[in-house]
């Protein structure tokens, strides 16, 4: 669901893109695969089920939009880019929640990962809105009248 979430979204802003996903029939995964061999689509946007198996020369960047659950599954994933001696880049978007898993993965790779934080995509929290008294809203009283 979420990888044709983001095919779609790519699509509408003019990438082109296709999709590998588990739940595909072997014919659906090889048409995805020569469509990105052809150059028919830029982007291939794929669950797990791309991180082996799958060689494809000239493939520049990875993008993780979660971490995969090991550091092995890791190097595994970022493994598509940088063929045969080649430079390759690859992206994480890392939430909170797992600067540990990040953590292990860079222990792992035994290589220190550039990292940016993205101030205007943290979650921002959500107070009630006060006006500066020790009164009730409105609305708090009107709740209060009904009970």
């Amino acid at each position: 669901e979420r990888v044709r979430v983001l095919v779609d979204t790519l699509d509408r802003q003019g990438i082109i893109a296709g999709y590998l996903e588990g739940e595909m029939a072997q014919t659906q995964r090889t048409r995805a695969m020569d469509k990105l061999k052809n150059g028919d689509i830029k982007v291939l946007v794929a669950t797990d089920v791309a991180s082996r198996g799958i060689d494809i020369d000239e493939i520049s960047h990875v993008f993780n939009c979660d971490l995969p659950r090991t550091a092995d599954a890791y190097l595994h994933r970022i493994g598509r880019t940088g063929r045969i001696g080649r430079k390759g880049t690859a992206i994480s978007l890392v939430h909170a929640h797992n600067f540990d898993l990040l953590g292990q993965i860079t222990r792992y790779i035994n290589e220190e990962l550039k990292s940016r934080v993205d101030v205007d995509s943290r979650p921002q929290p959500k107070a009630p809105k006060h006006d500066g008294s020790n009164r009730p809203s409105k609305k708090q009283t009107e709740r209060q009248k009904q009970q």
